[in-house]
C-alpha cells in the first residue's frame, strides 16, 4: 500500500501544481459538501480527522458514507477544494455550480474480486475493473459518462458514479483529452485504479 500511496500523492501534487482549487467527486449521500467540512473517519475505525479545503473557517463535522472523501482530504493536505458526493439517485448535475477544470475523483473499484474481499466474490468483478481501467487509460469520456453504474453498485464499486459525473464534465472541455493509468492494483480484493487526464490546450 505504501507504493500506491506514494503514487497517489505524486498524482495529486501534479493536479495541484497550478494552484487552482480542486473539485472533489466521491460517492455518498450528502450532495455538495460544506466548504471546510471537518471529516471524521471514526466510522472506519480510524482516528483520522481531516478538513476539506484550507484557508477558511472549519465547517460542520461530516462522517462520509464512503471513504473517498477522507482519502481526498488526506491527499490534498489542505489544498483549496470543494466537494460533491454523488448519490445513487444522482448520476449527473446538468448545471454544476462549481469549477470543473481541476477534478479529483476518489473511490474504489469493485470490492468482490476474491475470497476475503469486503464483498462475496463475484465473477463479474475483474472484467468490470479491467474494462473500467481501459476506458480510463483511453480517456473515453463518452463511454465512462454512460457506464453501467447499477452493475458497479452490485460489485461494491464506489468509483463508477463519481467518475461518470467527471467524464460528463470533461466532455464539455474544448480541447482533446489524453489519459494514462499510473497504477492498477487490487490489494485485499479491492480494485485501485490511479490515473491522470489532461487536455491539449
Amino acid at each position: 500500500m505504501e507504493q500506491l500511496r506514494s503514487a497517489a500523492r505524486r498524482a495529486v501534487d501534479w493536479l495541484c501544481e497550478p494552484g487552482e482549487p480542486v473539485t472533489v467527486l466521491t460517492s455518498g449521500a450528502n450532495g455538495r459538501v460544506p466548504d471546510g467540512a471537518a471529516l471524521n473517519a471514526a466510522a472506519y475505525g480510524l482516528s483520522y480527522r481531516g478538513q476539506l479545503g484550507a484557508g477558511g473557517p472549519r465547517g460542520p463535522e461530516l462522517v462520509p458514507q464512503t471513504p473517498g472523501l477522507l482519502v481526498a482530504s488526506y491527499l490534498l493536505d489542505g489544498h483549496p477544494a470543494h466537494g460533491i458526493e454523488i448519490s445513487s439517485q444522482q448520476t449527473f448535475m446538468n448545471e454544476p455550480d462549481f469549477d470543473a477544470n481541476f477534478i479529483l475523483v476518489c473511490g474504489g473499484g469493485s470490492a468482490r474480486r476474491r475470497d476475503g474481499a469486503p464483498g462475496y466474490i463475484d465473477e463479474r468483478a475483474v472484467p468490470h475493473d479491467d474494462a473500467l481501467a481501459g476506458l480510463i487509460a483511453n480517456a473515453d469520456a463518452a463511454a465512462l459518462g454512460t457506464a453501467d453504474v447499477d452493475l458497479a453498485d452490485e460489485l461494491l464499486d464506489d468509483l463508477a458514479r463519481p467518475l461518470a459525473v467527471a467524464a460528463r464534465l470533461v466532455a464539455r472541455w474544448k480541447h482533446p483529452v489524453s489519459g494514462r493509468v499510473d497504477s492498477y492494483e487490487a490489494p485485499f480484493g479491492v480494485a485501485n485504479i490511479l490515473a491522470r487526464w489532461w487536455t491539449h490546450a
